[in-house]
């Protein structure tokens, strides 16, 4: 999950890793109290393998792209049953060294990494790319469980026989009182 700067060529390479599921884990549940992900939603059921291909410039700036492959389990907002979702997530992105002093205005970029020393971690893009591919409330089905009729009846919101929303009905009042009987 790390490389040395200094051995990278400037031609492409290609590398594979596997994240294995203790680290997944333990990324969703550290990463859960920081970013105030419901962890107890996600549970790693299978290693990430990540395919990057890797090139350097002389500045010491290294690009990559690639794909990070998986699983990921977790359990339905709605039903409280458990799923799993198939994980595909597209990375690419530019380390860039970390000058020892200065703010560089880079460091506010999504697309730029800053790194230290002579060695980059694809954990934190993973990790990074990872949280933003999870969705906040997990479902089985995008499906609503039940009709909108049913729904809208279920909450006690039903429409009067004109077809107005009885919340509305103070504000019809007014308007017929204003003498203004069309809705504009």
């Amino acid at each position: 999950m790390k490389l040395k700067v200094s051995e990278l060529s400037t031609q492409e390479e290609t590398f594979q890793w596997e994240f294995p599921v203790s680290w997944v884990q333990a990324t969703l549940e550290k990463d859960a109290e920081r970013d105030s992900l419901n962890a107890s939603l996600y549970t790693a059921t299978n290693p990430l393998t990540l395919d990057v291909h890797v090139y350097r410039n002389d500045q010491d700036e290294v690009f990559f792209y690639g794909t990070t492959e998986g699983a990921i389990g977790f359990t339905c907002v709605r039903s409280l049953e458990d799923g799993k979702m198939d994980v595909t997530l597209d990375i690419s992105g530019v380390f860039r060294p970390r000058q020892a002093g200065v703010v560089a205005e880079d460091e506010e970029d999504p697309s730029f990494y800053l790194y230290e020393g002579d060695e980059i971690d694809f954990g934190e893009v993973v990790r990074e790319q990872l949280f933003l591919f999870l969705p906040l409330n997990p479902t089985l089905s995008d499906d609503l469980p039940i009709s909108p009729e049913q729904l809208a009846q279920a909450s006690g919101n039903q429409a009067t026989e004109k077809g107005v929303d009885p919340r509305w009905s103070a504000l019809l009042n007014i308007q017929k009182k204003m003498g203004q009987n069309k809705p504009s």
